[in-house]
């Protein structure tokens, strides 16, 4: 080509842009004035193209519900589009002169935010785009699903209301992240007042999270020295236990055995040592922790009260530390470690009692008030995790958990032939055995799926052997013996579909195949040298099965002032020749009236067809556990919930709760005598209804120098069942119609702080008991059925105080604890008992027993 041919070329191009600019110049020196008011920005573009003679190309849609309102004066038509479309998610360009208006191509980026301590995926975090001021939150599973148009966006991340990392995430294709955060670095200079604007639905149905357990656990005042959660869960509003913390959780009426306590997606039989004064859950073995008392999601189920989700620490796959405690009442480790850096780990955790000093005293007190036997107490638990990371997408993690408790006595009586004695030697036993093994795969970013195989045994043990002696000679003995070995072999799967903000579906199902087999011996002969388990076989066997499966389906779909879930739970179960089938449904709706109050109303239906028969709900193996069948009917209740949430100001939170719930075919447990013609004829077992209402009122505060929580519960409770009471309504045994509760921590230094933990509740029902020493292993306690919880003891109100010292290095981080449990406290008993044979009214009652003061220290060490 020529030199003159390329100069005419760009000659010509040089005029067509000159034109072209020249010409755009020109009709942008056109001005314009107009007025809109809350008019559809469909109509306003539809308007300005005629108006100015621009042909403007646009889908209606993307448009759809939203207006404009502004008003212009002689200004140009870009200034005019610009302002339309201000804040808008609007690809804009030209061509051939016309404008054309369409939605940006979006890049998906999803995956999990983690702790960098332990790999655990952290629920509710908010990720904050500082581009488009859009908040961002992980689900329950620490799961996010982001997308933007291309390009590179900066987030800031919260949690827990504190910002902990800034991270750089570039959108330019779609892709897989994990992001991980520690959670204990707090970047408190910087505010961003969007990131907490939807607090109230996020946290509608838990607003302790994790963390804020955890840390209370740790700062605040425990028994014995040793941390424990559920000592924390106890200050929640809406739970009960019986006098001082002792025995199990009673939730809004409901016994403890109506709760589901999961370990790792396992359901545990009995979580609790020494009477519930502690549990098998110390916070150094736990990853996550969650409550449901109302509003509970479709994936749960077994039990038809409260929930408590347990998850156990898996290791970090990036570095190795170790941490050891030691207590009054107990000693503990954790040890973790890469196996293989990024991909495999190893979690191992161990925990043992060491000294009898208080525990023995209040085993005493509790279970043989007219005695002085010798005690000896002892348990442990031991947790082991393997987890593998296969590659980016699945994972695969092996957990096995044994707890044990051993209570065993002593003590001599005085028989009424001369020079004859008995002594006696009652024992209580019980195991905890769970094996899990759980596969987690993340399919793309709108599919995740992960299963569960595990097997799970609990084995209680409760014996009583009286030898008597005439003339220091053994000449013949009583024992009594129960035992139950329950075993279960559970399958799940879940399949997370998270398609929009629209539908969030949850799809999943379980298997449940379980045996229960129960031994009752009563046993009066001549002395013969036998072992605990011979005696056990010479008594009655009775053996259950059972089946259980489940499917679940539940959507979340979240709008602008809206939250809704809607699930149903239908359920198939067979025990021997009966069978039963049942749809449960769930609906929670949450509305967010403004930036600082919300709104919920939730409702749900749970069935229980496992059932205990007999109980002291004071957390001892005497509970029996037996499938429902053509008689015994499985437990309905219907829990409806209503709350409100306001924030306060940052950091500070209160919540108002008001419920109802109603319980058909609840079964009426004796807390003291159970006898075994029930498991032979089970048309025996009485079966009537529960009703439980009140409201609940929770302060919540988590400032940078202390942190607290506050609540006053009103709870109704009564239960009716034919020929009990007089077929009357009565109180449920352990309701206390008010209780305050105040739980915190001040920090009066970056190492010292002070715990404190303050109780009144009023007046619960007596639990009226006569005193017969052959009937029973816990001193022959029988309830007097005729007068069921008409009389009421004194109000109970305590206060604890802890005093802590924590320094933390670069390698090391050392804590010293000083625990006054009880410091004051107004004694209150679990029961009142009498050595009246038959009249009861004209009987003098004893205190069956009240905590003392128990002070306590713990010094505890951990290796980075």
């Amino acid at each position: 080509m020529s030199i003159a041919k390329k100069k005419n070329i760009l000659i010509a191009f040089f005029l067509f842009f000159n034109g072209y600019f020249l010409n755009a110049q020109e009709f942008n020196k056109v001005l314009y004035s107009f007025e809109f008011k809350n008019r559809p920005i469909s109509e306003i573009l539809y308007h300005l193209a005629k108006t100015t003679e621009r042909k403007i190309i646009f889908n209606p849609s993307i448009f759809k519900g939203e207006s404009f309102t502004g008003k212009f004066e002689n200004s140009s038509f870009s200034k005019i589009l610009s302002s339309i479309l201000k804040n808008k998610n609007i690809t804009q360009y030209d061509d051939k002169g016309a404008i054309v208006l369409t939605l940006p191509k979006l890049i998906t980026v999803y995956g999990y935010v983690k702790n960098i301590e332990d790999s655990h995926p952290l629920s509710y975090v908010s990720m904050y785009c500082e581009k488009t001021k859009e908040v961002f939150t992980t689900d329950r599973e620490g799961y996010f699903n982001i997308k933007l148009p291309k390009g590179k966006y900066r987030f800031l991340v919260q949690y827990l209301g504190v910002l902990s990392k800034r991270i750089e995430i570039d959108f330019s294709v779609n892709n897989q992240k994990t992001i991980y955060i520690d959670t204990s670095v707090k970047l408190n200079e910087i505010v961003v007042k969007n990131l907490d604007k939807n607090f109230t639905l996020k946290n509608d149905k838990h607003n302790l999270k994790h963390n804020d357990l955890v840390q209370l656990a740790f700062n605040t005042p425990n028994i014995g020295g040793g941390s424990d959660l559920f000592h924390v869960t106890r200050s929640i509003a809406g739970i009960q236990s019986g006098a001082g913390g002792i025995g199990g959780y009673f939730v809004r009426g409901s016994d403890d055995d109506q709760n589901l306590f999961l370990l790792d997606g396992v359901p545990i039989y009995n979580p609790y040592h020494s009477l519930g004064l502690s549990s098998i859950f110390f916070p150094k073995n736990v990853a996550s922790f969650r409550i449901y008392k109302s509003g509970i999601p479709a994936e749960y189920g077994d039990r038809s009260s409260a929930v408590f989700d347990v998850k156990t620490k898996s290791a970090s796959l990036q570095k190795s530390s170790f941490s050891g405690e030691m207590n009054t009442e107990n000693a503990l480790f954790t040890l973790e470690s890469p196996l293989e850096k990024d991909k495999s780990s190893i979690f191992v955790s161990g925990r043992f009692s060491t000294f009898d000093t208080y525990y023995n005293d209040i085993l005493k007190n509790t279970l043989f008030p007219r005695s002085d036997p010798t005690m000896s107490k002892s348990y442990f638990d031991l947790t082991s995790k393997l987890k593998f990371q296969l590659g980016k997408k699945s994972e695969l993690s092996f957990m096995a958990f044994l707890s044990e408790d051993n209570i065993s006595a002593s003590y001599t009586t005085q028989e009424t032939i001369p020079d004859g004695t008995s002594n006696s030697t009652p024992k209580y036993y019980w195991r905890n055995k769970v094996y899990s093994l759980q596969f987690q795969h993340l399919w793309s970013s709108d599919l995740f799926l992960k299963s569960n195989l595990s097997l799970n045994n609990y084995y209680s043990k409760n014996i009583g052997l009286a030898k008597r002696s005439v003339d220091n000679v053994l000449n013949d003995f009583l024992f009594r013996g129960k035992d139950s070995d329950n075993n279960d072999i559970r399958f799940s799967s879940e399949l997370n579909i998270s398609s929009s903000k629209l539908f969030k579906v949850k799809l999943g199902g379980s298997a449940i195949w379980r045996t229960n087999d129960i031994r009752i011996s009563e046993l009066q002969e001549k002395y013969e040298e036998k072992s605990e388990d011979e005696l056990l076989n010479e008594g009655t066997k009775f053996d259950f099965s059972s089946f259980k499966g489940a499917l679940y389906a539940e959507n979340t779909t979240q709008m602008k002032n809206w939250l809704i879930q809607i699930g149903a739970r239908s359920t198939i179960f067979k025990s021997g020749e009966k069978s039963y089938f049942h749809f449960q449904p769930r609906l929670y709706l949450g509305y967010q009236i403004s930036p600082k109050i919300a709104t919920s109303f939730a409702i749900n239906n749970n069935r229980q067809y496992l059932h205990v028969i007999s109980s002291t709900n004071l957390t001892l193996p005497d509970n029996l556990w037996i499938p429902s069948n053509k008689h015994l009917k499985p437990e309905n209740t219907w829990h409806a919930n209503v709350d409100v949430n306001f924030k306060i100001k940052k950091g500070i939170y209160f919540k108002n709760d008001i419920f109802y719930k109603h319980t058909r075919n609840k079964i009426f447990k004796d807390p003291f005598y159970f006898s075994q013609d029930i498991l032979r004829d089970f048309t025996q077992i009485i079966q009537g209804k529960g009703i439980s209402y009140g409201f609940e009122n929770s302060l919540y505060i988590n400032k940078k120098k202390w942190s607290m929580q506050c609540s006053y519960t009103y709870n109704n409770s009564e239960l009716t069942f034919n020929n009990i009471n007089e077929s009357k309504p009565f109180q449920f045994h352990y309701n206390r119609k008010h209780e305050f509760k105040l739980l915190g921590n001040i920090k009066l230094s970056p190492k010292f702080s002070i715990g404190y933990n303050g109780y009144f509740g009023s007046a619960h029902p007596i639990i009226r008991v006569q005193n017969i020493p052959e009937f029973n292993l816990i001193e022959g306690l029988l309830l007097d059925q005729t007068m069921v919880n008409r009389e009421f003891n004194d109000p109970q109100h305590r206060i604890d105080l802890s005093f802590q010292y924590n320094r933390k290095g670069k390698r090391t981080e050392h804590n010293i604890k000083l625990n006054l449990y009880n410091i004051y406290a107004k004694k209150a008993p679990l029961f009142l008992y009498t050595d009246a044979q038959v009249d009861f009214t004209n009987s003098q009652f004893s205190e069956g027993f009240a905590l003392p003061f128990i002070p306590s220290i713990s010094y505890s060490i951990k290796l980075f």
